[in-house]
């Protein structure tokens, strides 16, 4: 499968960058700790373009009708779910075994909080995740075929997402009901991923550097751009008394929260198509990119234990130490996982069939 360089980047720094904001999260003891762990925020508009991204590249020629569609669904929901079904009956297997050790990170153990976990309707908070991903899978075909056939329609829902996140950010929407609608805002970074796909196409072959700069451009443009956006409404968010705090504007997102990711993403965007990140650590960026779904997992196992062995501590381990060792283990396990993948599938008869 093709690879896109700068989206393999911006995923990367992505994911790196949940793992350091979900260990802060804890740590949030001083001023310094703060605005590291709020101004991190750069990841989901990251992980909803990259999506976007490579989903249209490789699988939007191939949905021409309904049953091709639904085969795409099938898969899609797979890749999904699975790593998420593994994880929970990990960390449980780990809370149940090892209870000084594993708090579970808000894990409880009721039939209910678990049917809730396993639909994505509740339970475990970091599921909303592959709900939302899910909930973008459901409308990309749909999209697709809308954009390819039914242009004024596709515009309709288009403007239908605009005028829902404008709405959203005058009128705060209820907490407890963002998991029903938090796509809409997100789908407009999902479907403006498709247009730079479609952009950058025409550049794929080019050898001088003025093509180059016109695929770089863009992203640089559209992140100050952002970054403007974002001064105007915090100055008006203050002004208003509302929350500047950025996780307080994340569910569902608002322009606010919005303007402040698509800054930060672009840039990264338009950093991962500058030569030098074209030509070196690519092996490094390209492994963490592939293995970020799965790091997203592993590392609230790795940070379970990190935090109860600092409250075991009296809290003496620095949150340094605790970010140092929760993204070395993580990205240490996921190397390990992927080695034996590949391990069993070159020595297996069955699984290299299978595969």
């Amino acid at each position: 499968m093709k690879r896109f360089l700068h989206i393999d980047f911006l995923r990367a720094v992505a994911i790196l960058a949940v793992i350091v904001i979900h260990v802060f999260s804890d740590n949030l003891t001083s001023r310094l700790n703060f605005y590291i762990w709020n101004y991190l925020h750069v990841i989901i508009v990251a992980f909803v373009f990259s999506s976007g991204y490579v989903l249209y590249a490789h699988y939007a020629s191939k949905i021409t009708n309904w049953p091709g569609a639904l085969m795409w669904y099938k898969k899609r929901l797979f890749r999904l779910l699975v790593p998420f079904y593994w994880y929970l009956l990990l960390h449980y297997a780990l809370l149940l075994a090892f209870p000084r050790f594993f708090s579970g990170l808000g894990l409880t153990f009721s039939w209910s909080f678990l049917l809730q976990s396993v639909t994505l309707t509740g339970g475990i908070s970091l599921n909303w995740l592959p709900l939302l991903f899910l909930q973008l899978a459901v409308i990309f075909p749909p999209l697709v075929l809308l954009l390819r056939k039914q242009k004024k329609i596709f515009w309709l829902f288009v403007g239908f997402a605009i005028l829902t996140t404008i709405a959203g950010s005058v009128w705060q929407f209820p907490y407890s009901e963002y998991r029903s609608v938090m796509w809409i805002p997100w789908s407009l970074i999902f479907l403006a991923s498709w247009y730079f796909y479609t952009k950058e196409s025409s550049f794929a072959n080019a050898t001088d550097d003025k093509q180059k700069k016109q695929s770089i451009f863009p992203y640089f443009s559209i992140s100050i751009a952002s970054f403007i956006v974002f001064i105007f409404l915090y100055v008006l968010w203050q002004h208003l008394g509302r929350s500047l705090t950025l996780i307080d504007n994340k569910y569902p997102p608002n322009m606010f929260y919005i303007s402040y990711e698509t800054a930060g993403s672009f840039l990264l965007l338009g950093i991962g198509l500058l030569p030098f990140f074209q030509r070196h650590w690519t092996r490094l960026y390209l492994f963490v990119s592939r293995n970020s779904y799965g790091l997203f997992f592993i590392h609230y196992i790795v940070m379970d234990f990190m935090l109860s062995i600092n409250h075991l501590s009296g809290g003496r381990i620095s949150v340094w130490v605790q970010t140092d060792f929760v993204l070395s283990v993580s990205v240490g396990i996921a190397y390990v996982l992927s080695y034996s993948q590949k391990y069993l599938q070159a020595h297996s008869p069955f699984l290299t069939a299978a595969s």
